[in-house]
Formats: C-alpha cells, structure tokens, sequence
C-alpha cells in the first residue's frame, strides 16, 4: 500500500478518488474516519483517512493490491490496521495487513510471506492486543 498526503487532492467532491463507500471505521476521539471505497465494477481497494468536522478534508490515500476487507484505529495511538486479500478459487488466499501510521503516513506489512493471507476481520482487544480473522 502507499500512502499519499492530503495535499494532493484539489476537488471539492473528498471521496472522489476512493469511489463509493463500502466500508468505514471511526476514531472519534481524534476526529477521523477511515473509508474504503470501490469504483463501479471494481472492489474496494482504495483507502481515504479523513478529518471530519463540518466537511471532511482528506488526510491520507492508500492504495492496496487487494480489497480491503477490514479496518481498526488503534484505541490510543495514532495507528490504523488495515486487512485486505481474496481467495483465489485454488491454492491461494492472499491479502496484507498493514500497520499505518496516521502522522507520518507510513505504512508497514506486518505479514512477511510473499503472498501475505486474506485477513477478513480486525479488532483492537486493548492497547497491545490485535485480534486477527
């Protein structure tokens, strides 16, 4: 995945580059919410972090290989997990999870097999502890 800043976006429309909402996490403490977004035909593999206030502003884009099946904001750091992938019919069930920073907008795969695996769900049990499906 690669994060890109928020200055890049010029339209007035923030969601325009992650298509329609199909998925979404809130940090209310913080004031943002993270959104996955599908164009038509496609899967959701596009991920926009935004500020809401009156108007969301965008923060972060990300960009996945895979469709991004689940999302967790971190209860009191500023991290967002991400976990994406999809079963191929066959063998494979490939996917990421991604570990990103939300001030630096570094993101980490915290899966080191080549393929990675489908993550399907994501939940923060505490400050440590990360419960993965």
């Amino acid at each position: 995945m690669i994060a890109s800043p928020a200055d890049r976006d010029r339209s007035d429309d923030p969601f325009a580059e992650i298509g329609d909402p199909v998925l979404f996490v809130a940090d209310k403490r913080r004031g943002l919410v993270a959104v996955a977004g599908a164009h038509e035909y496609d899967e959701a593999k596009t991920v926009g972090v935004f500020y809401v206030t009156d108007r969301a502003r965008r923060r972060l884009l990300l960009h996945s290989q895979h469709r991004v099946n689940a999302m967790a904001f971190h209860p009191t750091l500023p991290l967002l997990v991400m976990g994406s992938g999809e079963y191929d019919g066959g063998y494979y069930f490939e996917g990421e999870l991604l570990l990103l920073h939300l001030e630096t907008g570094t993101a980490l795969s915290l899966i080191e097999h080549r393929l990675g695996r489908q993550v399907l769900g994501l939940e923060w049990l505490n400050d440590q502890d990360l419960r993965v499906l």
